[in-house]
């Protein structure tokens, strides 16, 4: 068999893998929270009253909003289907299952065959790329997004045809838009494509120059629809990002103190492409962290050619993801169970996983018996370690489904009636979504019949009221429904209660 055939039935034969972790049983897999509520809220009225977004889902700061992007991947999908969540996330699937294709080509690029083979069937079961590709969060698009940034980059600089630089420009878009902190991963690429740059004789370097300036335009296009609405509201995103990064310095304390939750965030980094959550599985997340540092040092120091010069790079590139985001992120540093934000280093999973397959086909090459047995035990114990920690293929939250059951329980009670609906410490957009896409009338509180409210246990001590019941009532009273009488109060799954009130 050609190996060009051959290796293309075993990029095939990966793929396949991919997709069926990730579509098996895909409706009642993903999370559904608020989040996901208010990100199909912002569709269902793109779709159904033509309000175009110019920004996508605000982020984690309550000031600033991520890139719009993530709303267009999710439109043909929304629109096809009267924004029926099966079919929104089931985009995210194919977008996971392209990563994994960007990931190979990755590993081929600086590695060979063996390298990408490796690097692909490596993110096809990594549990952090699976649960990214099975739930709707704006950030589940940077990894995949960065892949195809890293492997067009890395084309580019082997081949030497800067024409490649256009494709990597327009996934860094994507990579940005996808959450504002994965920024912090656009600074490698800028150094590879300046060091490109920089090596090529005067004459071809006449060329780059005119592809910095198509990638800046492309960047510039990305970034329209944001300037295009700073420009209409007083560019109000900006001052709010200057104000996060001039007040966060303060609030997140002595630089000392963030100093401190460096190796805690440093494991979290190289642990979750291999183990995942680290709160999810933490017996696993020192042999995965063991397994990358050596597969990290192995490339950066025993390849050669374009390996090594990927190795240096990635090497160099996850200590700037420790550093950077120890500075930035501190709260990395603690880890909150239930409350997952190892979506800031996304980005960095396809490089880690090139870089294991690099250091594993190296040591394949190699004629010594104990190097190629250091391979197979490379491999075979991060796809062991994905394994048991694979996230599992139903959500013990109920996913999409537990919501519209619940859905249909609350329009029991209100039927047609004007409902309005909120939460506490939450927005109950979760519940929201269902009602508003069923056809309820939600409308404000100050005008509503009934009042939903939703309530997450996990928020109990913050909010110093136990959810079932009393933390209802009072956000309920607050709300404006005093003397309001209690139609129903269930809980729907774990993580969520709810209070169905009648004003009298």
């Amino acid at each position: 068999m050609p190996p060009a055939r051959r290796d293309c039935l075993v990029l095939m034969a990966i793929l396949v893998l991919s997709a069926m972790l990730r579509f098996v049983g895909l409706p009642g897999r993903g999370e559904w929270d608020d989040d996901q509520g208010t990100e199909l809220l912002a569709m269902l009225h793109w779709v159904r009253d033509g309000e175009v977004p110019l920004l996508g889902p605000v982020s984690s700061s309550g000031t600033t909003h991520h890139g719009v992007a993530y709303y267009w991947l999710l439109a043909p999908g929304a629109f096809l289907s009267d924004v029926n969540p099966v079919a929104v996330v089931a985009t995210l699937a194919v977008v996971g299952t392209a990563g994994v294709a960007a990931t190979w080509w990755l590993g081929r690029t600086v590695g060979g065959p063996l390298a990408g083979h490796l690097a692909a069937l490596l993110m096809a079961v990594s549990p952090s790329a699976i649960a990214t590709s099975t739930f709707l969060w704006n950030s589940n698009i940077v990894g995949p997004s960065a892949a195809l940034a890293a492997a067009s980059g890395w084309h580019a600089w082997r081949t030497r045809q800067p024409r490649w630089w256009f494709l990597s420009a327009a996934a860094t878009v994507l990579v940005v838009h996808g959450h504002t902190l994965a920024a912090v991963g656009v600074l490698p690429l800028i150094v590879l494509f300046v060091a490109d740059l920089f090596r090529r004789p005067r004459r071809p370097r006449r060329q780059v120059i005119w592809v910095l300036v198509g990638t800046s335009l492309i960047v510039a296009a990305g970034l329209g629809p944001s300037f295009v609405f700073e420009l209409r509201h007083d560019f109000t995103e900006t001052r709010a990002i200057v104000n996060y990064m001039w007040n966060g310095a303060t609030a997140h304390g002595p630089s000392g103190e963030s100093i401190r939750t460096l190796p805690v965030i440093a494991w979290r980094i190289l642990a979750w492409p291999v183990s995942g959550n680290v709160s999810a599985a933490p017996l696993s997340a020192l042999p995965a962290v063991f397994f990358t540092v050596a597969a990290l040092t192995i490339a950066a120091t025993g390849t050669a050619g374009v390996a090594k010069q990927f190795g240096r790079w990635a090497m160099a590139t996850t200590v700037w993801a420790v550093v950077a985001l120890t500075l930035a992120a501190p709260n990395l540093g603690v880890i909150h169970s239930g409350l997952p934000n190892d979506q800031y280093h996304a980005w960095l999973d396809p490089i880690i996983f090139a870089a294991i397959g690099v250091a594993a086909a190296w040591m394949w090459a190699a004629r010594s018996t104990v190097l190629k047995a250091a391979a197979t035990t490379v491999v075979v114990a991060c796809l062991t370690l994905s394994i048991v920690s694979m996230p599992p293929f139903t959500s013990a939250r109920g996913g999409w489904p537990s919501a519209a059951e619940a859905a249909d329980r609350i329009r029991a009670v209100t039927d047609d009636d004007p409902t309005a609906v909120t939460g506490v410490y939450k927005t109950g957009a979760a519940v929201e979504f269902p009602l508003r896409r069923a056809g309820s009338r939600v409308v404000d509180p100050s005008v509503a019949e009934f009042l939903v409210v939703t309530c997450d246990p996990l928020f109990e001590r913050p909010v110093g009221i136990p959810c079932g019941g009393p933390a209802e009532a009072a956000r309920a009273f607050m709300a404006g429904f005093a003397m309001a009488e209690t139609r129903d109060c269930f809980a729907n799954g774990p993580r969520r209660y709810i209070c169905i009130f009648h004003r009298r």
